[in-house]
């Protein structure tokens, strides 16, 4: 016997969609404006236009929203070549970041729970662990040093993008490839000098 459907499971799931969808854009919209820990579940659904009761049908906390928001992010999740370093990726990903400057700017400056820099961490970790994985041993090791040198990038990231009129992103990326590359250079210069002693 062939099976008879009302359609009304489909358009409960459109609708279903529809409305986490409205919850997420809502939730970024407000992203341009302030950091999420300034952002409470009330002013999100007084900005989607639903009631707390909609809310939480979908989401648990505004945390849960913004997870979401995270992994659909098309400029921190992508497939890079395999031949591709992390300095090939930074150009694309100061394009993507001034395409919404003001929701990457109020992500980036967000450091506490559930922060957008460490979501970010972890997706470019892969990748610099491939850069430098015949230099740097250990998990550990790994996990510091990719934290500190993303920390100072996404630091750049925020003076850039809360300029009034940001440079282009290319001229962007470039001034921090040389900055960090000088950094670098005299970190290397500085430590080939034997340590002074005070006693001397």
């Amino acid at each position: 016997m062939c099976k008879r459907f009302s359609g009304k499971g489909v358009l409960h799931m459109a609708a279903s969609n529809t409305t986490e969808t409205v919850i997420v854009e809502s939730t970024k919209d407000l992203m341009r404006q302030m950091t999420i820990d300034k952002i409470s579940v009330t002013d999100i659904c007084d900005h989607a236009g639903i009631s707390r009761r909609n809310f939480y049908r979908y989401f648990v906390d505004k945390y849960k929203v913004i997870d979401t928001i995270y992994r659909r992010d098309p400029v921190v999740n992508v497939e890079l070549p395999e031949d591709w370093t992390v300095w090939d990726y930074f150009p694309e990903l100061c394009k993507g970041l001034a395409k919404d400057r003001r929701f990457y700017l109020y992500a980036f400056l967000y450091k506490g729970k559930h922060s957008f820099r460490s979501y970010c961490i972890e997706q470019i970790h892969p990748i610099v662990a491939r850069d430098f994985k015949d230099i740097l041993e250990g998990e550990q090791l790994f996990h510091f040093y990719i934290s500190h040198i993303s920390n100072m990038c996404f630091d750049y990231f925020v003076l850039w993008l809360s300029q009034e009129r940001p440079i282009p992103p290319e001229d962007f990326a470039r001034w921090v490839a040389k900055k960090v590359s000088l950094l670098a250079a005299r970190q290397a210069e500085l430590s080939k000098e034997p340590p002074k002693c005070l006693d001397d």
